[in-house]
């Protein structure tokens, strides 16, 4: 389900994302108890509040740690943060997550496996 899943992101804005070699997965959660969004980013981790109205998500309130890492990974995460502030609505698709903005796709994310 939306809550409560630790979600792994796949594409950014319809394109596949590929992190280096090593690299942490970026990921997406909402917490259903205290209402907050929190992650991973690539390089630092994130958080702030979120609100569900049917198939509508806003986000809020989002915030960063701001440590610096390899250019391309936080290229990766600059156009991840950006993609979540313009988010607008959200579905289920063959089981992924699907965050859009308006009717595009901003982000697809897979159930990131437990354990």
């Amino acid at each position: 389900s939306l809550v409560g899943t630790e979600w792994r992101l796949e594409t950014l804005a319809g394109a596949s994302v590929r992190l280096p070699d090593g690299a942490r997965p970026v990921t997406f959660a909402l917490d259903g108890v205290t209402g907050r969004v929190f992650g991973h980013a690539g390089i630092n981790r994130y958080g702030g509040s979120y609100a569900v109205d049917g198939a509508g998500l806003t986000l809020s309130g989002t915030f960063s740690t701001k440590m610096a890492g390899p250019p391309d990974l936080m290229k990766v995460e600059d156009a991840f943060l950006s993609a979540l502030a313009r988010v607008t609505a959200w579905k289920l698709e063959e089981g992924r997550l699907v965050l859009l903005e308006g009717d595009a796709p901003a982000a697809t994310f897979s159930a990131q496996p437990s354990g």
